[in-house]
C-alpha cells in the first residue's frame, strides 16, 4: 500500500458505513492514489519499499534513491545529464547504470578516478584492469589511462566513454575538458606509471616481463 492511500483511507474512515459501499470507496481511493498520485506519494512521502528506499521529499533530487521516471530531474542537481539507453535494457539495469553514471562520471565527480573507473569498466572483461596517471610526463594537464589489450574488446568505445563528443550539447565524457588524455591498450607498462627510481626496480625486470607492482 502506498503512503498515499494510507492517507486517504485515514482521512476516510468515518465515511465507512458497511462492507459494500466500504469496498466501493476503497476501489476510488485506490484509483486515485494508484493511478493518479503514485509518484506524488512518492516525491512527498518516500517509498520505503523500493530498493533503495527512497526517504521523503528525495526522488526528485537525489540521483542515488531516485526511481527512474524521476532520474533525469535528480540528475540536474549534481550536474549531469541522463545516458543514452542501450538496446534491449531493461528497466532495472538502465536505472543502475544511469544512476552510477550520473554520480560520478557525468556528475558532480567527474574528472576523478573514480569516474574514470566506472565510466570504461563496463566495456572492459576478465580482471578489468585499469591504470591512471596524473601529471603524464611533468604535464599538470595530461592524463594517461591504459587498459590491457586481452581485456578491452572495443577501444574505440572505451575512448569515447572517456572523452564523450567535441560538439557542443554532445556525450559528456569522464574527464574534464581541460584535461589532455593518452588512452593507451597495452599488457605492458609504460613510463609514465612507474613511481621507483631505477636503483629500487629489481635487476631481473626487463621491458619484456616488467609489471605494475615492479616499478610502483
Amino acid at each position: 500500500m502506498n503512503q498515499a492511500l494510507e492517507h486517504l483511507m485515514a482521512l476516510m474512515e468515518h465515511r465507512q458505513i458497511d462492507a459494500t459501499s466500504d469496498t466501493i470507496m476503497q476501489a476510488i481511493l485506490e484509483a486515485i492514489a494508484i493511478d493518479a498520485m503514485e509518484r506524488l506519494s512518492v516525491i512527498a512521502y518516500g517509498d520505503p519499499d523500493a530498493d533503495p528506499p527512497v526517504p521523503p521529499g528525495k526522488a526528485l533530487n537525489d540521483p542515488q534513491v531516485a526511481p527512474l521516471w524521476a532520474l533525469a530531474h535528480a540528475a540536474l542537481y549534481v550536474g549531469a545529464r541522463m545516458p543514452g539507453r542501450l538496446p534491449g535494457e531493461t528497466d532495472e539495469a538502465y536505472t543502475a547504470r544511469a544512476r552510477d553514471a550520473v554520480i560520478f562520471p557525468i556528475g558532480i565527480k567527474r574528472g576523478s578516478h573514480e569516474a574514470v573507473r566506472r565510466s570504461i569498466s563496463p566495456f572492459l572483461t576478465g580482471t578489468k584492469t585499469i591504470s591512471i596517471t596524473d601529471q603524464a610526463g611533468g604535464d599538470p594537464y595530461a592524463l594517461q589511462v591504459r587498459t590491457i589489450t586481452a581485456e578491452t574488446p572495443d577501444p574505440a568505445a572505451v575512448q569515447k566513454a572517456l572523452e564523450g563528443d567535441y560538439v557542443s550539447g554532445g556525450v559528456r565524457g569522464a574527464i574534464r575538458a581541460e584535461l589532455k588524455l593518452t588512452y593507451i591498450v597495452s599488457p605492458s607498462v609504460t613510463w609514465a606509471e612507474g613511481t621507483r627510481a631505477f636503483n629500487a626496480v629489481a635487476g631481473t625486470v626487463t621491458f619484456a616481463n616488467v609489471t605494475y607492482g615492479d616499478v610502483t
